[in-house]
């Protein structure tokens, strides 16, 4: 088969495969929990699984803005879980969710996050730029036992922006051997995101890795935040 043609045969199924995505996340239910200065929070749910709570209080002692969410089951188990969500104590959204077992609530995931998706494949996803660099895109699987990450070779950044300082870019996360440099001012796509390291396209299209600072609050980037601030 001529490169051509695969090239076709694969952006095809691209296609079809981000239709049946979107055509998935159409039929999730969805619910507004809070607007706060970092954005607004939602909840996406599968309805034939969850039962709608949506009831808002507030802990007393340290009045925190606490949502309970719904209850709802996570795929074919007949466990039930409850969601809830919490503005935090420095507006910091946290999503948690407990275990119903034995009569008691037991809790078995707590995340960051902007949103948190539930589609009833038995996993739990959270995105949302919460203490976080960039809006990463997670995805965990939750029992009775606790929760786990599915761990991702990288996480997609996706982000055009500009640099605020002259950088080298690496062939690799820690090397020395520079492939490319960026000006300061100039237009750059951070693609990919592996610990400290980021991968870079400059505008020359030559692409390379750079460790992110660990000291002060800004970042090389416009539009990467120091740890969500």
């Amino acid at each position: 088969m001529k490169l051509a043609h695969i090239l076709v045969v694969l952006a095809a199924s691209a296609s079809v495969n981000t239709l049946a995505a979107r055509a998935a996340a159409e039929q999730l239910a969805r619910v507004s929990v809070d607007r706060t200065p970092v954005g607004e929070v939602v909840v996406s749910y599968e309805p034939r699984l969850a039962k709608l709570i949506n009831e808002t209080f507030t802990v007393p002692e340290a009045e925190i803005k606490t949502v309970e969410v719904l209850r709802t089951r996570l795929g074919d188990s007949s466990e039930w879980y409850r969601v809830v969500y919490s503005e935090g104590p420095s507006v910091d959204p946290e999503f948690i969710i407990y275990a119903e077992t034995g009569g008691k609530q037991i809790e078995v995931f707590r995340e960051f996050g902007l949103s948190l998706r539930l589609p009833g494949d038995g996993f739990v996803y959270v995105s949302g730029h919460t203490n976080d660099f960039f809006d990463k895109k997670r995805k965990f699987a939750v029992s009775r036992e606790g929760s786990s990450e599915v761990k991702q070779p990288f996480y997609f950044v996706g982000i055009t922006t500009t640099a605020r300082e002259g950088l080298d870019l690496v062939d690799s996360p820690g090397s020395s051997s520079v492939v490319a440099t960026v000006a300061r001012g100039e237009q750059v796509t951070v693609v990919l995101n592996q610990g400290d390291f980021y991968l870079v396209r400059a505008s020359d299209g030559l692409v390379g890795w750079v460790r992110l600072k660990q000291d002060g609050t800004a970042t090389q980037f416009e539009g990467i935040h120091y740890a969500g601030d």
